[in-house]
């Protein structure tokens, strides 16, 4: 018995090994799927593309609506709400007549105007670059979304396409890209000579921004300063931008006491449309445009943007 036991060893049913049969790849996820179910996702994927692709800010449809946030945004009146809040009037029928920081501290004082200065370089030029960057956009979307904003407090879409000169705007822009030459030599014209040399900062605004795509020209042609071919078309718009502004102002048309020709030139070289700067950042309505408007008192300083 020991013997035949040794010869022949019959296997033990209960024990018994199988070979793995061999299985077909399956995808993940598709286990005990029925075969509609199977079809349904393939249409899916099909339809909506590689659903392993990871879905990124510079994206057309994506970056398209952070361009159209950031316009939306740089809208934002921040001048005329103040104004509305503070002295119950419209800021457009006052000095100037922009929706800017200049003529807010015109008519509102220096506190108010100070501070809306500062929201819309602060808050309009520079966050919204740097909140684009930190979500991993490209430079080029980064850009049109600073372009946005730019237009967006130029001709606001609440104001029925009216607005502020942008020169805050832009020089928050200028400061979130870095451009510290570019700002510099804008700082040294606006403030220094036209501010505080010459109380009239209109022309040398003007050259401020036709030395901006130049500045910036320059700096990468020479290989002083990384200056990449987005920056320079940045600053070649930013300065468009701005003259198209002086330019259509806030659609006021011509009057018939100059010829148009004089009241463009006027307008390009000195931002209003007279010459001489205290007969018009003095203007008030007239007496049917303002039934409850009640302009403010201080009117002792331009406002040109």
């Amino acid at each position: 018995m020991a013997a035949r036991s040794r010869g022949k060893v019959r296997p033990n049913p209960v024990g018994r090994q199988r070979l793995p049969r061999a299985r077909q790849p399956r995808r993940a996820g598709t286990r005990h799927r029925r075969p509609a179910d199977v079809q349904r996702r393939g249409a899916l994927r099909d339809a909506c593309g590689n659903i392993g692709t990871v879905t990124t800010i510079d994206d057309g449809l994506i970056a398209i609506g952070v361009v159209v946030a950031a316009y939306l945004w740089g809208g934002i009146p921040t001048a005329y709400l103040a104004a509305r809040i503070v002295a119950g009037i419209d800021i457009r029928s006052y000095g100037s007549g922009n929706v800017g920081a200049s003529n807010a501290l015109v008519q509102l004082g220096a506190k108010a105007g100070v501070a809306i200065g500062l929201f819309d370089l602060i808050g309009k030029g520079i966050l919204p670059v740097l909140l684009i960057r930190a979500l991993d956009a490209s430079l080029a979307v980064q850009v049109a979304a600073a372009l946005a904003a730019v237009a967006g407090h130029n001709w606001s879409p609440y104001l029925r396409f009216t607005g502020g000169r942008g020169v805050s705007v832009a020089g928050g822009v200028i400061l979130a890209f870095a451009l510290w030459h570019e700002a510099a030599i804008s700082t040294i014209l606006i403030v220094a000579l036209g501010r505080l040399a010459f109380k009239d900062t209109g022309l040398f605004t003007l050259i401020a921004m036709v030395a901006l795509p130049v500045t910036a020209f320059s700096l990468g042609a020479l290989s002083i300063a990384d200056r990449p071919l987005e920056i320079v078309l940045l600053s070649a718009l930013i300065c468009a931008i701005l003259v198209a502004k002086r330019l259509t102002a806030n659609w006021e048309r011509p009057t018939a006491e100059q010829p148009v020709i004089e009241t463009l030139l006027c307008r390009i070289l000195w931002d209003r449309d007279v010459r001489h700067r205290q007969s018009w950042t003095e203007r008030m309505p007239s007496a049917d445009a303002s039934d409850n408007d009640t302009p403010a008192a201080d009117t002792s300083e331009a406002a040109d943007r």
